[in-house]
């Protein structure tokens, strides 16, 4: 069955009309099927930056997704829009929004090949009150962005992706807020270029 949703975002900016068609997601996405092949050519070079490696995160982004966080992502936003804070190029919302799901991808310098519409704007001209569920992927290393941007919003749930507990992703003061502030309801890991695992966590208060 298809049919056309309209959210209607508010904010200090800007006021934002989505319209997404829903289907079912009958294949991976597009990054991990071409993550996949790049593993069975069982080749360390294409596994460095200076290989598919390197190419493959500037096309896609630093976020492998699989079939199911998109799913699961899709189904968390049929009743609340997610916030993408630090889109990047929009391809983690491009393909949400291709299943159905309803996002809002935002980030201060948006690439200009991006893949799905990222505003260009900053968690600081959103209203605190219109945004409850925000997706913080790949928060910048050792930048309190993660913090601060849960700080000013105070959303009701955060979905995390990166490494776990590490200032790759983040700072030790955004891990605590998650920890501390926050309950983890879900948890899975998700496709990683390393042996350093890439982890999938919504948070909720």
């Amino acid at each position: 069955m298809y049919y056309n949703i309209s959210v209607f975002v508010s904010t200090k900016s800007t006021s934002i009309y989505l319209y997404t068609t829903y289907f079912v997601l009958m294949r991976e996405p597009e990054y991990f099927q071409e993550y996949m092949r790049v593993k069975e050519l069982d080749s360390d070079k294409q596994l460095t930056w200076s290989g598919k490696r390197g190419s493959l995160t500037k096309k896609y982004g630093w976020t492998i997704p699989n079939k199911k966080v998109i799913e699961f992502l899709t189904k968390e936003s049929m009743e609340f829009p997610l916030f993408e804070i630090g889109a990047g190029n929009g391809y983690l919302s491009y393909e949400i929004q291709n299943n159905g799901g309803n996002t809002v991808p935002i980030d201060i310098s948006p690439s200009k090949n991006a893949w799905a519409d990222v505003y260009n704007m900053s968690y600081e001209n959103l209203e605190p009150d219109n945004v409850s569920h925000i997706i913080l992927p790949w928060p910048p290393a050792n930048s309190p962005m993660g913090e601060e941007c849960i700080k000013y919003l105070n959303p009701s749930t955060v979905y995390f992706i990166g490494k776990d507990k590490s200032r790759v992703t983040g700072t030790k003061e955004l891990h605590e807020v998650l920890q501390s502030e926050y309950e983890c309801t879900n948890n899975f890991v998700l496709p990683s270029w390393t042996d350093n695992k890439t982890v999938f966590k919504k948070y909720t208060t």
